[in-house]
C-alpha cells in the first residue's frame, strides 16, 4: 500500500506526457519570433517558460505577442496571431490632450539599479528619464494625437492633460548579438489614465520588438522596442475613441438629433445687481460626480440645466446641489464635446430657470458682469463674483469671452451674466502663465445651445 500514491504520480505524470499536445504556431503574415529570436512559419510548441513569447512582426504592421503557455493554454493544434497594417489618423481627428507618463519593470529584466564591476560603476537604467518619456511622447505626437505643450492656453490643458499614459513591461527577452547590439522583444500592459477623473478608464497588452541592426547600447535598443509596443495601443479603435474630442453625435453620449424646443424664458425687469444676484442665485447649482464637482445652471421650468461636458465626463451618478442644499439626480440628455457643453435633465420640475442672450450680440467690452459657480470645494456652493468682460478671443477656432471674473476650479459649467441677469457664457477655464493672472473665460451661450440643437420659442 505504502507504494500506490506513488505508483498512481508516476503513471499520471507518464499519462499527461503521451498525451502533451504540441501547437503549431502561425501568423498571417511578417515574421514568427520566439523570445527575441526567429523561427520558422508553423513551428511547433509543446512546452514552455513561463517568461517565453510569441511574437508576430513586421514593418509597417503592428507588432502583436502572447507569452507561450497562452498559447499552450487555448489547447488547440494551431494558433494564429494575425498582423493589421498601422494606419495613421485622419487629418481633421481632432484629439484630446495626451501625454505619457513612465514605465516600470515587473519583468526584471531591466537593469534599473548601478552596478559596480571589474570595469568600474554602471549606471541604472532610469524608465523615467527623458529619453524614453520623450520618445513615447515623440510617437503619440507623430501618430497625429495631441500632446500635452501643443497650444496649451487653458489652465486644465497647460497643467494637467486630458489623458494620461504608463505601462508596465510585464515580459522582456533579449538576444546580444555581440558588436551588432541587441534584438529585443516586450509585452507592456499599459493603463490609461484620466487626469481630471483620476480614474483608470483603459487597459491593454501590446508587444513590440526591435532588432535595428545597428550597434546600439541595450538602452538605446530598449528606447526602439517601447516605440514599438506603443503604437499598439494608440492604433486601437477602443484608444482612438477614447481620445476622440470631436463631440460627434453618438447614441451613448444621449445626443438626440431632433432639436430640444424649450420655452424663452424672458428676461427680468431688474436693475440692481443684489436684485438680480438675490434673483439667479437659485437657479445655480454644483453639479457633482463621483470624481468631483463643477458648476451649472436650470435654462427651463421642467429642469433641463446646462454644464462642461468635462464635469460630467465618464460619470455614473451626477447630483445637482441647489442653493438650500437640496440634492437631486440628473442624466445626460445631449452632449457637445466640441464646444463642452453638456445639457442635463434633473428630475421633477418647478424650477426657476435663468433667462438667456441669444441675439448673438456681443456684450461691450468693459461691461459689468457677474460669475456664479462652486469654486474650490462644495460647501463654497453658489459664489459669486463681478469683473468686465475684457474681450473676445477666437482659440483654435472656437470663440471665447474673456473676463477679470474670478474663477477657480469647480467654477467651469457656471453662469456667466450680463447686467439684465442673462446668461452671455459659460465658465470654461482659466489662463495661467509668467505675468498672468485673474484672466477667466466663457463659452457664448448662443454657440452653447446650436451646438446642443437646442431650440427656444
Amino acid at each position: 500500500m505504502r507504494f500506490s500514491i506513488p505508483i498512481i504520480l508516476i503513471f499520471l505524470f507518464a499519462f499527461s506526457i503521451v498525451n502533451a499536445q504540441s501547437v503549431k504556431v502561425y501568423s498571417n503574415s511578417g515574421i514568427l519570433i520566439k523570445n527575441a529570436n526567429k523561427i520558422s512559419q508553423g513551428a511547433k510548441l509543446k512546452s514552455c517558460e513561463p517568461t517565453d513569447l510569441i511574437l508576430a512582426f513586421q514593418k509597417g504592421y503592428i507588432t502583436r505577442g502572447v507569452t507561450c503557455s497562452s498559447i499552450l493554454e487555448e489547447n488547440n493544434p494551431e494558433y494564429t496571431i494575425a498582423l493589421w497594417p498601422r494606419v495613421s489618423l485622419k487629418d481633421d481627428f481632432n484629439s484630446k490632450r495626451i501625454v505619457f507618463a513612465k514605465f516600470v519593470d515587473q519583468s526584471g529584466k531591466i537593469p534599473t539599479k548601478g552596478t559596480y564591476g571589474y570595469w568600474g560603476y554602471t549606471q541604472g537604467i532610469d524608465l523615467e528619464g527623458e529619453q524614453f518619456i520623450n520618445g513615447i511622447n515623440s510617437v503619440i505626437s507623430d501618430w497625429g494625437y495631441k500632446t500635452s505643450g501643443d497650444n496649451a492656453i487653458f489652465k486644465e490643458k497647460q497643467e494637467t492633460p486630458d489623458l494620461a499614459i504608463a505601462g508596465e513591461i510585464t515580459h522582456l527577452a533579449k538576444e546580444t548579438k555581440g558588436t551588432a547590439g541587441f534584438k529585443i522583444s516586450v509585452l507592456v500592459n499599459w493603463s490609461v489614465y484620466n487626469v481630471e477623473r483620476e480614474k483608470v478608464i483603459y487597459e491593454l497588452t501590446t508587444a513590440g520588438y526591435s532588432d535595428s541592426q545597428k550597434t546600439h547600447k541595450f538602452k538605446e535598443e530598449l528606447v526602439l522596442v517601447l516605440k514599438d509596443a506603443i503604437v499598439g495601443l494608440i492604433a486601437s479603435d477602443d484608444f482612438i475613441k477614447l481620445a476622440d474630442d470631436q463631440g460627434s453625435p453618438s447614441v451613448d453620449e444621449g445626443v438626440t438629433a431632433e432639436a430640444m424646443i424649450l420655452p424663452i424664458v424672458p428676461k427680468n425687469d431688474i436693475s440692481d445687481y443684489g436684485e438680480i444676484i438675490k434673483n439667479s442665485i437659485n437657479s445655480v447649482v454644483t453639479v457633482k460626480t463621483e470624481f468631483g464637482h463643477g458648476s451649472g445652471f436650470i435654462i427651463s421650468k421642467d429642469g433641463y440645466a446646462l454644464t462642461n461636458s468635462h464635469v460630467i465626463e465618464d460619470a455614473d451618478q451626477i447630483d445637482v446641489i441647489f442653493n438650500n442644499k437640496l440634492t437631486l439626480p440628473a442624466e445626460v440628455i445631449s452632449s457637445d464635446k466640441t464646444r463642452d457643453v453638456t445639457l442635463l435633465k434633473i428630475v421633477g420640475g418647478g424650477y426657476q430657470p435663468l433667462p438667456l442672450n441669444l441675439s448673438g450680440g456681443e456684450t461691450e467690452i468693459g461691461s459689468e458682469v457677474i460669475a456664479i459657480g462652486t469654486p474650490e470645494d462644495v460647501e463654497l456652493g453658489q459664489t459669486v463674483t463681478k469683473g468686465i468682460v475684457s474681450g473676445y478671443r477666437n482659440i483654435d477656432d472656437k470663440n471665447y469671452i474673456q473676463t477679470d471674473v474670478s474663477i477657480n476650479p469647480g467654477n467651469s459649467g457656471g453662469a456667466l451674466l450680463n447686467a439684465d441677469g442673462e446668461v452671455i457664457g459659460i465658465v470654461v477655464a482659466k489662463i495661467v502663465g509668467t505675468n498672468v493672472e485673474g484672466l477667466g473665460f466663457a463659452i457664448p451661450v448662443n454657440e452653447a445651445i446650436e451646438g446642443l440643437n437646442i431650440k427656444f420659442e
